[in-house]
């Protein structure tokens, strides 16, 4: 009897655990139903994530090259409304050179010739200046060139494109140099005695001016000692110093400078490149592909970047 009852007893406990094993088997099986429906839930979202990024990527990217195109065409009318008034006096400099030398000596120019080219220099000095320093980076290769320019317009724009070109304002080189020395958490005090925005610059090139200063003693000898251990200035700051000397000269971008020659340098590149793929191919104009001005214009850039 006793042994009935525990056999009774083992096949029910038995049955039991087999009702515990499938009640288990069947939350595995539910669990990983779950997990896979969570999986696949979470790789339509990271779908939608990626197709909604790739979307935003698109229109950000479609948003900047509107806006370059539109400061691309906007720099190309500044150019050419710079550009109109030599273009405009151009037809009279003809005119007063074709009767000079139909009625006078072509060796010896008259006055109204000489006024004549000596405003059409001013017009093209004037206009480089103010297209911004890619323009007048040009213009200071022209003034080396006497074999292809007139001596005056080399002698003028050598004296007027290379250190005379007008200056910005005192206020924005004030702006600039406190904003270099400020993440180290330095005034213009703390480190200049003076510096000379009082007066005007000592010189104003394409890029950049440069104004007198005097650093305060003990800066000047930490700045000669350190020297030669960081040569790298903060951007938009260059200072020139003579051994143990407080007279230094400190040089500051122009404004937009940065942005300005980018932007130049894009519409320089894009017309050499059309010039050299479309208008090569008319009649009689094949010889522009001799001219390379994509490698030219690759080297320009070199230059004066």
């Amino acid at each position: 009897t006793w042994c009935t009852q525990a056999t009774a007893s083992l096949e029910d406990h038995a049955l039991r655990l087999d009702r515990l094993a499938v009640s288990v088997m069947k939350l595995r099986a539910e669990t990983y139903d779950a997990v896979q429906s969570t999986r696949t839930a979470l790789e339509k979202v990271d779908a939608v994530n990626g197709e909604q990024k790739q979307a935003i990527d698109l229109l950000v990217d479609i948003a900047g090259r509107t806006l370059h195109a539109f400061r691309c065409a906007f720099r190309c009318l500044q150019l050419f409304s710079l550009a109109l008034p030599p273009l405009i006096w151009l037809p009279v400099h003809v005119i007063f050179s074709s009767a000079t030398l139909r009625h006078g000596c072509p060796t010896q120019p008259s006055d109204s010739m000489s006024i004549s080219g000596s405003l059409m220099v001013r017009l093209l000095c004037n206009a480089l200046e103010r297209a911004g320093p890619t323009a007048i980076k040009l213009g200071q290769w022209a003034s080396t060139r006497p074999d292809l320019f007139s001596p005056e317009l080399c002698n003028h724009f050598s004296t007027r494109l290379h250190a005379a070109v007008t200056p910005h304002s005192a206020a924005h080189s004030r702006e600039t140099l406190e904003a270099v020395l400020s993440p180290a958490g330095l005034a213009l005090a703390d480190v200049f005695e003076r510096v000379d925005f009082d007066t005007p610059p000592l010189g104003s090139g394409c890029v950049a001016q440069v104004h007198g200063a005097t650093l305060r003693a003990e800066v000047a000898r930490r700045a000669w000692a350190q020297a030669h251990a960081d040569a790298q200035m903060p951007t938009g700051l260059h200072v020139e110093q003579e051994e143990h000397s407080q007279r230094v000269v400190v040089k500051i971008l122009h404004p937009g400078v940065a942005e300005s020659v980018a932007l130049d340098m894009a519409l320089l590149e894009g017309g050499a490149s059309f010039v050299t793929r479309w208008i090569s191919m008319l009649p009689l104009l094949g010889w522009v592909k001799v001219l390379r001005l994509p490698e030219l214009t690759s080297e320009f850039k070199r230059h004066l970047l």
